[in-house]
């Protein structure tokens, strides 16, 4: 309402100067759009966090911004509710959010756009008109100021926009930043006008806002190093960044204990990228870029049992010692699809255990029996080499379950002269020795990598996981994908070197387990080399051209 004791330029004025305070200070004007208890008179429902404060008010006063928090912070609300508030505080702008897709980007505002308008049911006031799909956005306030959705890519070239947002960054653009350059950057070079009298606005700065949780040292990490500079010399750059710890601390989501439970399960580097919210270093020799490793994250869910006509491999790679500590036997389950030459064009990881701790290597021997049964595997590949071969021992004789009393008969190697002294025993084990297999089977695991023939299972999310932890390994259909997750982080810690004698081997860049790694390298190994009908070993490979690196030097 006017004050009556001013004039109408005065007036307008006051009204000027509120205006700019809220777009200076967006959080107190989210406080002022907060329901109030009819009762009591006081604000209820939502309410930001002082951090949120921070985060909000600097978008708004900032003409490039960088976000990198981790999983559980919030940010996608806090992003589109920055968006919001300034499409209400200034008239007439363009924003769009990207990713990869129309769809990645459509997702982003399929629930929060609802949780949005119910948490402050004021905003609903402001938009003329809402359409959300599952490929297209396109949110209209009444004072014509526009949100839509659009790729991250050549067909989004000739649009003109006033703010851009990009989410999940590091993921969007990898290690090539010349499409944002080339497509996404020249849309930010327009400036909003007057909806009354056409003119530029001289108080608005056109935007960019990445949004992202931490990934590999690519694209994205330099954009956020470029942008931390900006801030450091007060050239309109600002940085936010959160562990999960922030969030925790305040009472938002998980606490700090369930949190920190996850890193067992998810992976040291998956747990460090998404809740530690640290850069992971890409050494320029990983064993295989780890990027085209996580694009063969394709199969939907796991393969609890064989489906008809399929052809499976198992593969084995046994604990270092009977000690707690180091017991972590893992069972991969390759399943093998050939095209019309009988050539194997992929090996899907349908399946992947780790065993239970401390189990006697007849108890090992057993679980293999009944994978082997369920999948009806042709071969069981063994890492025969130290406490392997106990297992494989074991295996040599028939035994019975002792939990469902089915009786198993003997098995005998494949490859080599260990048989069975029982008469009815079948061929299955692939015994797997390190000094003898492992430079081909290296290569064989660069191969499959390289050519996309490995298929592994799709990411988890994470807060599955927890809960999954005490499901039976056989039955679980989240586990073998939490798997997936350490194998990952498994391989993006090791690097391949030359030995003097010429032949390949991995080392470790940190110190931890590669047990996933090394049963898939098995599986790798044996069906490209072993069964791929005809594939002739004597050819000669040059290794560097199946490498994601230059050719590795002896150290």
């Amino acid at each position: 309402m006017f004050d009556e004791q001013l004039s109408y330029d005065e007036q307008l004025d006051r009204w000027h100067e509120l205006i700019a305070f809220y777009r200076w200070y967006p959080d107190l004007f989210v406080d002022l759009l907060r329901p109030v208890d009819k009762a009591t008179g006081k604000k209820t429902g939502f309410e930001l966090g002082y951090d949120q404060r921070v985060l909000m008010r600097g978008i708004a006063r900032s003409n490039k911004n960088f976000i990198c928090v981790s999983r559980g912070y919030g940010k996608t609300t806090i992003q589109l509710l920055s968006l919001y508030v300034m499409c209400i505080l200034y008239p007439n702008i363009q924003l769009s959010v990207g990713s990869t897709s129309q769809q990645n980007a459509s997702s982003l505002f399929t629930d929060k756009h609802s949780d949005l308008m119910n948490m402050l049911p004021m905003l609903q006031n402001e938009i003329a008109s809402c359409l959300i799909s599952k490929d297209k956005v396109r949110i209209v306030f009444k004072n014509k100021s526009t949100i839509t959705s659009i790729q991250v890519g050549q067909g989004s070239k000739g649009l003109r926009k006033n703010i851009v947002c990009i989410e999940e960054l590091c993921q969007v653009l990898k290690d090539d930043a010349s499409i944002y350059f080339d497509a996404i950057e020249p849309l930010l070079e327009t400036t909003p006008k007057s909806v009354k009298n056409n003119r530029p606005d001289p108080y608005f700065m056109n935007k960019e806002i990445f949004v992202t949780t931490a990934w590999y040292k690519n694209v994205g990490y330099e954009f956020n190093i470029k942008t931390f500079q900006k801030m450091i010399n007060l050239e309109g750059g600002f940085v936010f960044g959160a562990s999960y710890l922030l969030p925790a601390k305040l009472g938002r989501g998980r606490s700090e204990e369930e949190i920190a439970l996850l890193e067992d399960s998810v992976g040291t580097t998956f747990f460090n990228t998404n809740y530690r919210s640290r850069y992971v270093s890409s050494n320029g020799s990983t064993i295989v870029d780890i990027d085209k490793l996580n694009s063969l994250r394709v199969i939907p869910k796991p393969e609890l049992k064989a489906t008809k006509g399929g052809e499976y491999v198992v593969s084995c790679d046994v604990a270092r010692s009977a000690s707690d500590k180091n017991n972590c036997t893992t069972i991969a389950v390759g399943k093998i699809k050939r095209d019309k030459k009988e050539k194997i064009k992929s090996i899907e990881v349908v399946n992947l255990l780790k065993l239970p701790n401390g189990l006697t290597f007849q108890a090992q021997a057993m679980w293999l029996r009944r994978i082997q049964k369920i999948y009806d595997a042709r071969t069981v590949c063994i890492d025969v080499v130290a406490v392997g071969g106990a297992v494989r021992d074991c295996l040599l004789e028939s035994d019975r379950d002792p939990i469902t009393g089915e009786e198993y008969k003997g098995w005998n190697c494949i490859n080599e002269d260990i048989r069975s002294d029982e008469k009815d025993a079948v061929d299955m084990i692939w015994s797997v020795y390190g000094q003898k297999h492992n430079h081909d089977y290296i290569i064989s695991f660069i191969d499959a990598v390289s050519s996309g023939i490995l298929k592994l299972l799709e990411p988890v999310d994470s807060n599955k996981v927890i809960d999954a932890k005490t499901e039976d390994i056989l039955k679980s259909e989240i586990l073998p994908m939490a798997m997936t997750n350490l194998f990952i982080d498994e391989t993006a810690n090791l690097s391949v070197t030359q030995t003097s004698n010429g032949k390949y081997t991995v080392v470790q860049n940190v110190k931890m387990n590669k047990d996933l790694w090394s049963c898939i390298q098995f599986l790798c190994g044996y069906c490209l080399r072993e069964i791929n009908n005809g594939m002739d070993e004597s050819e000669d490979i040059d290794i560097s051209s199946i490498f994601s690196f230059t050719a590795p030097k002896i150290r």
